[in-house]
């Protein structure tokens, strides 16, 4: 147990090198006005960012805050820059990041594992009818489905005068439930998807013949044996699922205007201020790959 707990530190301690090591490459090729290899000014910078990092207190982050003013009785909003230092500003929409993360893997798993096992109950022609429209769904890019989301919302809005869901976030109103349900459609599509064709192949295998020659019932034999064996393979893919949000993340946040944690990283941070916020992003996925390996395991033990 202490040497995991030993290898874990020692794969954090190695991301934040590379990591530093990425925020100094500039120094390498850059040096004032001029351009060459400068290896020397790599080093520098390299020890300077780790200097850095080891005084977290003295950091400060660049962020652009609204400031509201009132002219002649008409209250103004103005984006305003401002600087704060890095802890403890950076944990809300550090955890902001993290909830919209998490939130849409667990609800792609709920909602993906509930839909393939209900759809392999039904007919063969409902369950073809279901298979095309979820194949259609998943050719659909994440931007299109983002935009028709936030002008459907909008339109129920001019309509009824109801606002069911934030479609953007705002200083005084954040969207946590519609970012989301949306984030997660495209995991859950590849999930169900996956889920589905590893049903069908156990389906297909003799111990399931076997068991309807005994009389078990086809949901017996779903939920006793089927969903059973899958996991580990089901397992094998949340680790592709989970790198795949990480990638969509960053465009959500941008298109619903929130505040996370990477609207921090594309404001122009200092290296080591970008060092560490790279940190905290990483180190929960690693953590959550860790756990999916070690459940694995378990499943194969």
């Amino acid at each position: 147990m202490v040497r995991k707990i030993m290898s874990v530190i020692a794969t954090i301690l190695c991301m934040m090198l590379v990591f530093t090591a990425m925020v100094s490459l500039p120094a390498l090729f850059i040096k004032g006005k001029q351009v060459g290899i400068y290896v020397g000014g790599f080093f520098k910078e390299y020890i300077d960012v780790i200097l850095k990092l080891l005084h977290p207190e003295q950091l400060k982050i660049n962020t652009v805050m609204q400031i509201d003013t009132i002219i002649n009785g008409v209250q103004i909003f103005k984006m305003k820059a401002r600087e704060f230092p890095l802890f403890p500003f950076v944990l809300e929409p550090y955890m902001y990041s993290m909830f919209l993360l998490i939130g849409s893997l667990f609800l792609a798993i709920v909602v993906s594992f509930s839909c393939s096992v209900i759809v392999t109950l039904l007919s063969k022609r409902l369950q073809q009818v279901v298979k095309t429209i979820f194949s259609f769904l998943k050719t659909v890019p994440d931007v299109f489905l983002i935009f028709f989301v936030q002008l459907f919302i909008i339109s129920i809005y001019r309509n009824t005068g109801l606002l069911p869901l934030n479609p953007i976030s705002s200083m005084q109103n954040t969207s946590i439930i519609l970012p989301i349900l949306v984030l997660s459609i495209i995991p859950t599509i590849s999930l169900f998807q996956f889920q589905l064709l590893l049903m069908e192949e156990e389906k297909n295998k003799e111990y399931v013949t076997y068991a309807k020659a005994k009389g078990f019932s086809e949901r017996y034999i779903m939920f006793q044996h089927i969903l059973r064996n899958i996991i580990v393979s089901l397992l094998n893919h949340i680790e592709s699922i989970l790198l795949a949000l990480v990638t969509s993340i960053l465009v959500f946040e941008y298109l619903f205007h929130i505040k996370g944690l990477f609207s921090l990283l594309i404001n122009g941070q200092d290296p080591a201020v970008v060092v560490y916020l790279l940190l905290l992003f990483v180190s929960p996925i690693y953590g959550v790959i860790v756990v999916v390996n070690w459940l694995r395991r378990t499943v194969y033990a």
